[in-house]
């Protein structure tokens, strides 16, 4: 069968990516290829840099996936302190203390700045073809919020905005901060191995002094060539990472003829290096370069990797000289990053995709019948249980130390296996420990039986005249051979803390996994807990205290949701990690039934907690739950793949004393945006990006484009929408 469209294309692609796992047929250790192997290469000249653009060029020309079975033509320590905000307001909820990310929601300790996506505003109330800024007052006495200014954001030709910076209390009493960030026109830009749909991409910045919050000033605008894959802001410092097609203008991707393909020759002969380069402008003034070649890389290729001429330019932006963008650039392809104080990694999984997905007769996840072993989903589209990566997968992490607005390459390395099918959470899978870095890996496949988790420990290797990060210890090894869950589990989640690391694998329960990093030479797991259901998200609530956030599930041997169980509502699960070597459920609750959902199970900014005395052991969280409680519109309830209808979407606000004998999870009460009114009805606004502030004496809910507000001790007196 031969399909052309392009989005046929990509959906085939991005489900490969998103729920294939890679084949292996043991669960031995895979031989890791020498580090050295992975390591940058600076590129000396301008002609060298345009050799290689122009390649890339002529790579992804009648650019293609295939499969074996049709031609297809044409992605830390104890609990942080968050990002903005202050002691007596929660802020955004960060992997990494000081390292602050990009959200929708920002705030201090009195005003709240939310990004309001093109469409409908509510103050006043018009419709608009742009972003909007709205920026609101929190108040007390009771909780509420008063809108003191909204403003259009973003610009005609590149309206998107993907997240804000707040930057506050800087030094030298300098004005305080708010940075727009955006210029990601499709979804399917969050996935990186399609190269076509990053050819227009284009990067806005506006900054704004913020000093008076109902009177903004923009003081800089910055566009750059590239749409962000990532950004970072560490104290003065705002660090993005962007990806560039060179693209030429009247250039044919798909030549039809010999003619096309000599007009393709002329117009890349004509071309200059400054043709192919990002550019970037201030102000919207002239554009100049974003980098010249001599600060660039080569990404090392391997047999069988087509190249397609991927520009990755990483750019250090001072706060206080917004104007003055240093960048270098890498040309290859990054999938995701991970940012300490010190220290920015960039990580690729090298896939190879013109060996493509194999289709694998499997039942379909989120079939009703638990027989099913169809290979599609019943639209005609492959489903992602019947998918899987190919045999062989490595994943290449290069370094950059971080000292302000300068930066500098300091060496790469390779692992075995992958970084899982969920953006947000592949950064989790990495961590500093001491001078080391940690990188857990998956390989196998979960269909038969061969998914396993690895552990591998980086560190540099001083005597190494390029810098490459080697391998100082992994798990499973010859002296600690059990393996990171059981036959056939995934990775689910993984943090980082401090010299432990806590992992959950899934299949049919839920082993959580204890490992000891004290010493980077010797990891070993000291501790392992199976509970049903599993933990999309693990936060620390204290030292001694580990909430899981994920799902319910019925087991159900080799079939379910092609995890061996099917999933049900939300589940929260309080761990007690006193004793790493003995961690122990101290309690669990549920949230509706199969269906519901929750904004962290997407996005770890939707979590929120405050600790509202500084020196007491009270820990307020909240969580945004859909929950799914309804007769089931088909199906029978007792079979636990049957979906339950939509009841109610809002905010769940919780406590914890962690000083108490037994800590446990105390309910407040909830907040409730939207409920259905009768049955098959269905939310107006999804649950993922919904946010929370939490304050000493209150909240604050958003969701959809709303704000709702109560007090704490008196949830349901709330005031809202607004």
């Amino acid at each position: 069968m031969k399909l052309t469209s392009r989005k046929q294309i990509t959906v085939l692609a991005l489900l490969f990516i998103l729920f294939g796992c890679s084949h292996s047929h043991d669960d031995e250790p895979i031989d890791q290829p020498v580090s050295d192997s992975s390591q940058l290469t600076r590129i000396t000249s301008e002609q060298e840099l345009k050799t290689i653009l122009t390649k890339g060029l002529d790579n992804r020309t009648g650019y293609t996936y295939s499969s074996g079975q049709e031609t297809v033509d044409d992605a830390v320590g104890a609990p942080d302190s968050g990002s903005g905000g202050s002691p007596t307001t929660s802020s955004t909820n960060l992997q990494i203390s000081g390292v602050d990310e990009a959200d929708l929601v920002k705030n201090d300790s009195s005003y709240l700045y939310q990004v309001i996506p093109a469409g409908i505003s509510y103050y006043p109330y018009v419709t608009s073809n742009s972003n909007r800024l709205r920026i609101m007052r929190m108040l007390s006495q009771p909780e509420r919020t008063e809108t003191v200014t909204e403003i259009e954001i973003g610009t005609p030709t590149n309206p998107s905005v993907d997240g804000l910076y707040l930057a506050t209390n800087r030094p030298d009493q300098a004005p305080d901060l708010l940075i727009t960030l955006g210029g990601r026109t499709s979804y399917w830009q969050d996935f990186w191995f399609e190269p076509w749909y990053w050819n227009s991409g284009r990067t806005h910045l506006e900054f704004y002094n913020v000093d008076n919050p109902a009177t903004p000033i923009s003081i800089t605008s910055l566009d750059l060539d590239g749409a962000v894959i990532s950004s970072r802001r560490i104290d003065e410092t705002l660090y993005l990472v962007s990806r560039y097609q060179p693209g030429l203008p009247e250039y044919l991707p798909y030549p039809a003829n010999a003619q096309d393909t000599r007009k393709n020759e002329q117009i890349v002969n004509a071309a200059t290096l400054t043709d192919l380069l990002p550019g970037f402008t201030i102000n919207g003034g002239t554009e100049k370069p974003l980098v010249i070649a001599t600060d660039c890389y080569t990404i090392p290729t391997f047999t069988d990797d087509p190249q397609y001429g991927d520009i990755i330019t990483i750019t250090a932006i001072d706060l206080e000289n917004p104007d003055q963008p240093i960048s270098q650039c890498l040309v290859g392809a990054t999938e995701t990053i991970f940012a300490s104080t010190t220290a920015l990694y960039l990580a690729s999984t090298r896939y190879q995709y013109d060996n493509n997905p194999i289709i694998l007769d499997q039942p379909v996840s989120g079939s009703t019948d638990p027989d099913s072993s169809t290979g599609t989903d019943g639209t005609g589209t492959t489903s992602p249980a019947s998918l899987m990566y190919p045999e062989t997968i490595y994943t290449d992490i290069h370094k950059f130390k971080l000292d302000g607005a300068t930066f500098s390459y300091q060496g790469s390395g390779s692992v075995a296996g992958h970084l899982g099918w969920d953006q947000d959470k592949k950064s989790f899978r990495f961590g500093e420990v001491g001078e080391a870095l940690g990188v857990v890996t998956s390989t196998g496949e979960t269909w038969s039986g061969t998914a396993t988790t690895r552990l591998t420990l980086l560190g540099s290797d001083s005597s190494s005249e390029t810098g490459a990060l080697t391998t100082i210890s992994e798990l499973p090894n010859e002296q600690h051979p059990e393996a990171i869950g059981k036959p056939g589990e995934q990775l689910y989640a993984a943090r980082f803390l401090g010299e432990k690391l806590y992992l959950v694998t899934f299949r049919v329960t839920d082993p959580l996994y204890a490992i000891d990093l004290s010493d980077p030479n010797d990891p070993v797991i000291i501790g392992e807990l199976s509970i049903p259901g599993y933990s999309d998200y693990l936060h620390p609530i204290s030292d001694n205290l580990l909430l899981g956030i994920g799902k319910d599930a019925v087991a159900d041997g080799n079939a379910g949701d092609g995890r061996g169980a099917w999933y049900q509502g939300v589940k929260l699960t309080l761990f007690d990690i006193s004793e790493a070597d003995n961690p122990t459920e101290l309690q669990s609750l549920t949230f509706g039934k199969r269906g519901s959902d929750c904004t962290v199970l997407y996005d770890h900014h939707g979590f929120s907690s405050l600790q509202p005395d500084p020196v007491g052991s009270t820990v307020r969280f909240a969580l945004p739950i859909s929950r799914n409680t309804g007769t089931p519109s088909y199906g029978y309830p007792s079979d636990p793949w049957t979906y339950y209808d939509w009841t109610d979407t809002g905010l769940h606000l919780f406590e914890i004393d962690t000083a108490a004998a037994t800590p446990a999870i105390t309910t407040i009460g909830s907040i409730i945006a939207e409920a259905a009114h009768g049955p098959s009805d269905y939310p107006q606004n999804s649950v993922q990006n919904d946010r929370s502030i939490l304050t000493t004496t209150g909240v604050h809910y958003i969701h959809g484009e709303q704000v709702w507000s109560a007090e704490w001790l008196d949830v349901e007196n709330q005031t809202g929408p607004q």
